[in-house]
C-alpha cells in the first residue's frame, strides 16, 4: 500500500467504534488499527490513497458526536510503515536492534517513516498506545551503522520537537532477547 495514514484518537470506546465504521463506509481505505487504548480512549489508524484517507477524516468531522481528541493525516509514507503498524513484518532475528520510544502515536508513525527513509533498516514493529500510556515504541534492525544512522535521524527530528522519550541501540542482542521484546 502506498499513500497516506490517518490517525484518530477518540475520547470514548463506543464513539471510536462508530467513527471507525464511518471511515470505512466513506472511502476506499484499509483499517490498520482500531482498538481501545489507555486511558479509556479509542485509537484508529487508516491507510490508503491520500484523497481517500482525507475523505474519511473529513467525514468524521461532520459527525457532531464523534468526540475527536486528535486527528492527523500523514502523507507520503514509506510502504514498510504499513506492515510495521499492522504487526506483519517477518523478523530476521540478527544484526543490531534499535528501539525508539516516542510520546505520541503520530510521532511513532513519523519516526518509523523517517527510519525507513534514512537508512537501510527493517522496521520490526510499531507498538502504539495500548499499555504504553499513549506512547509509541518502534523496533528496527539492521547493520549497526544503519541502525545508528536511523536512530540519530529520529533523535535529531523528534528531540527538537520534545516528542522523543528514549532510544537504545544494541549491537548484538542475546538470542533469547529477540522473541521477548514485542
Amino acid at each position: 500500500m502506498e499513500g497516506a495514514v490517518g490517525v484518530l484518537e477518540i475520547a470514548s470506546v463506543a464513539r471510536g467504534i462508530m467513527v471507525t465504521d464511518t471511515c470505512l463506509k466513506t472511502a476506499n481505505i484499509q483499517l490498520l488499527f482500531a482498538q481501545p487504548v489507555c486511558p479509556g480512549k479509542y485509537l484508529i489508524i487508516i491507510g490508503g490513497e491520500v484523497a481517500a484517507v482525507q475523505a474519511a477524516l473529513e467525514a468524521v468531522d461532520l459527525e457532531p458526536t464523534s468526540e475527536i481528541v486528535d486527528k492527523t493525516l500523514l502523507g507520503n509514507i514509506h510502504p514498510d510503515v504499513f506492515a510495521a503498524i499492522a504487526g506483519q513484518t517477518p523478523v530476521n532475528m540478527e544484526g543490531a536492534l534499535g528501539v525508539v520510544e516516542l510520546f505520541t502515536v503520530p510521532a511513532g508513525i513519523l519516526a518509523a517513516d523517517l527510519c525507513a527513509k534514512a537508512a537501510v533498516v527493517q522496521l520490526i514493529d510499531l507498538q502504539m498506545a495500548r499499555g504504553l500510556g499513549g506512547k509509541a515504541v518502534l523496533y528496527i534492525r539492521g547493520e549497526v551503522g544503519a541502525v545508528s544512522m536511523a536512530i540519530k535521524a529520529v533523535e535529531k527530528q523528534f528531540g527538537q520537537e520534545g516528542l522523543l522519550g528514549a532510544t537504545a541501540i544494541i549491537a548484538a542482542p542475546h538470542p533469547e532477547l529477540w522473541p521477548k521484546i514485542w
